[in-house]
């Protein structure tokens, strides 16, 4: 698993919205506060409910994981972009919800979450200090909190990552920092670029991807930006060149879809080499965020 992977798209996220009860997401905000001073690793958790707009429970917990050797391993790997099993993965994000929702304190409030949500996606806004600077005191080694991957939350048991179910998602807001408002012009455009690149099977040979999949994408993100009144766009075995050049187009795309392999070791996308051929070619991070 790769930083790529488990931001990528979850599974079944694009078979529509009738694989939901309902489409709206139940909101809860997760607040994430330092319980004594800026640095300390210990924090107050409190849990709000958009829905019937009012607090749920509290509690407080400690997020520095240094006190496990094994998570601390993982941690660093994984923040370093080394390659790691989903298996410890899913390991971390188990020992982070129990950290978070411990019984008898937040845990509770979450329950009540999942039994008034009657079957709707969660979208958990998580808080976090807008002052996140440690100071030269803050004990080493340790991870920052704006470092921790809270996007593998995952269940106990034989249960996955909370985030790859279908239509829930972790939104990242800080406490105190002024709201900017954007607009999305009426003629925006909106792309999708799609690199269906070989990549190793379990035969040891090199094989794509049944291209089924990039029509499907194709298809749900077509249906969702016309019905948001915007002008959807596809862009089929994308290389850097021909991305580049879509994105510098105008009038702007200011919502872009990219669906495309990473590598094992993190931090790049893998797109074509040139139009025409199935050979990949590496894009870093930087890199693709200099295209858009």
């Amino acid at each position: 698993m790769t930083a790529f992977e488990w931001m990528g798209v979850p599974e079944g996220l694009w078979e529509g919205r009738a694989a939901m009860a309902t489409p709206d997401p139940y909101t809860v905000e997760l607040w994430v506060t330092p319980l004594t001073a800026v640095g300390s690793r210990v924090f107050d958790l409190a849990l709000y409910d958009h829905q019937r707009k009012g607090w749920m429970e509290t509690g407080v917990a400690r997020l520095d994981f240094f006190d496990d050797a094994e998570t601390a391993r993982f941690l660093n790997a994984f923040l370093q972009g080394e390659p790691v099993k989903v298996q410890d993965g899913l390991s971390f994000g188990r020992k982070l919800a129990a950290r978070l929702f411990a019984p008898n304190e937040l845990g509770e409030g979450w329950k009540v979450v999942e039994q008034r949500r009657g079957g709707r996606p969660i979208r958990l806004e998580l808080v976090l200090p807008s002052d996140l600077d440690t100071g030269p005191n803050t004990p080493a080694p340790r991870v920052a909190l704006d470092d921790i991957p809270f996007e593998l939350l995952a269940d106990g048991g034989s249960g996955g990552f909370w985030f790859r179910r279908p239509g829930w998602s972790l939104i990242r807001t800080f406490k105190d920092l002024p709201a900017i408002k954007y607009e999305i012009p009426k003629e925006a455009r909106a792309l999708l670029a799609w690199a269906n690149t070989l990549v190793p099977s379990e035969d040891g040979t090199d094989k794509t991807l049944d291209e089924a999949i990039f029509d499907a994408h194709e298809t749900a993100f077509e249906r969702e930006v016309r019905a948001m009144g915007r002008e959807p766009r596809a862009l089929r075995r994308a290389t850097p060149e021909t991305l580049e050049e879509h994105l510098r187009e105008r009038p702007e795309t200011p919502l872009f879809a990219l669906v495309a392999h990473g590598e094992a070791k993190g931090g790049t996308v893998v797109l074509h080499a040139e139009e025409g051929s199935d050979e990949g070619t590496s894009v870093l991070a930087r890199d693709f965020a200099g295209m858009c």
